[in-house]
């Protein structure tokens, strides 16, 4: 495992479960943007299925402080030695409503049984059926609820009268000279 500048052997200390490879793609290159200009940059990796393992595998035997992955790779790498989840903090159940309406739900069950008991548990989802609510009922201990009023957000959104927009297509070469002209 790989040592980070302190010396000691970073272990893999949040999951990120997400239901498609393009979700992990997009949430693993978010967090590359977010860290890039730490110190002690913390190293994320991403997995999911429809590709060849043995790649996923090397990249894995460099630690990772954030692990993304979908559920069915995720468990193939543990079935593999390739992965540990005994010192993970902290859980992320990214769309956990799509987890479970792409039948995750064996698999994240599976996974969960992986996990430390005592992790801290992030579920975000857009929408909460029965199925969510059932989950976040068997996994989390006083759970805190934090719901956006669709509402509220479509009145937010949405662009004043007095402002008018526009696209413009315009080659890369002569953006700083359009930006320049729209200023003034």
């Amino acid at each position: 495992q790989k040592r980070s500048h302190s010396g000691f052997v970073r272990p893999l200390s949040t999951l990120i479960l997400v239901p498609t490879r393009e979700l992990a793609q997009q949430v693993h290159e978010s967090l590359s943007d977010l860290t890039r200009k730490l110190h002690d940059q913390p190293r994320s990796r991403v997995v999911y299925g429809g590709v060849s393992i043995n790649p996923q595998m090397m990249q894995l035997r460099g630690s990772a402080d954030f692990l993304v992955a979908t559920p069915g790779r995720l468990l193939d790498l543990v079935d593999s030695n390739a992965v540990r989840l005994n010192t993970v903090q902290q859980l992320v159940l990214d769309e956990a409503d799509r987890l479970l309406d792409q039948g995750f739900a064996e698999e994240l069950n599976r996974v969960l049984a992986l996990l430390p008991a005592k992790r801290q548990t992030l579920r975000f989802s857009a929408t909460f059926p029965q199925n969510v609510e059932t989950l976040a009922a068997q996994m989390l201990q006083d759970p805190v609820r934090v719901q956006v009023d669709a509402g509220a957000e479509a009145e937010h959104s949405s662009s004043p009268e007095n402002i008018s927009q526009r696209a413009i297509a315009v080659d890369s070469s002569r953006r700083t000279q359009l930006l320049r002209q729209l200023v003034k």
